[in-house]
């Protein structure tokens, strides 16, 4: 997607001109408004969880992980998929047993990926507790 002025020039072409600071939000709120920004920053996020454990050990827990094939699940995640994954960094790294694959479908289903059993129930007991909190 291209972002572009309303003069027809495109996003950050001759800033420092006025006016121009005003077309930039407005080119960056249509932009947003499309819901692209989140499609743009999901790999930036799932960059950002771990992905890879080094000899199959779980950094948090210090226990020896399972490899198992697990379920690639596309398209954009919730609100609360976006809140567990904050949550997940500190609590339970490998803890899902899935994997996001982002919003554009892809033929493969199943990746393989590390699991820990006591992020497992990390995660099971925070979505319990969150469950019961509304």
């Amino acid at each position: 997607m291209k972002i572009e002025f309303e003069s027809g020039r495109p996003a950050g072409v001759g800033q420092n001109n006025g006016g121009e600071n005003l077309e930039m939000t407005k080119a960056l709120r249509s932009f947003m408004r499309r819901g692209a920004w989140v499609c743009a920053a999901l790999p930036t996020l799932l960059i950002a969880l771990p992905s890879r454990a080094t000899e199959d050990v779980c950094p948090l827990h210090g226990i020896k992980m399972t490899r198992k094939e697990v379920p690639i699940v596309y398209g954009m995640p919730s609100q609360a998929e976006f809140e567990e994954m904050k949550v997940a960094k500190e609590k339970f790294p490998f803890g899902r047993e899935y994997k996001l694959g982002g919003c554009i479908l892809k033929p493969q289903k199943t990746t393989k990926a590390h699991v820990c059993e006591k992020c497992v129930a990390a995660r099971n007991a925070w979505l319990k507790n969150r469950k019961d909190r509304r």
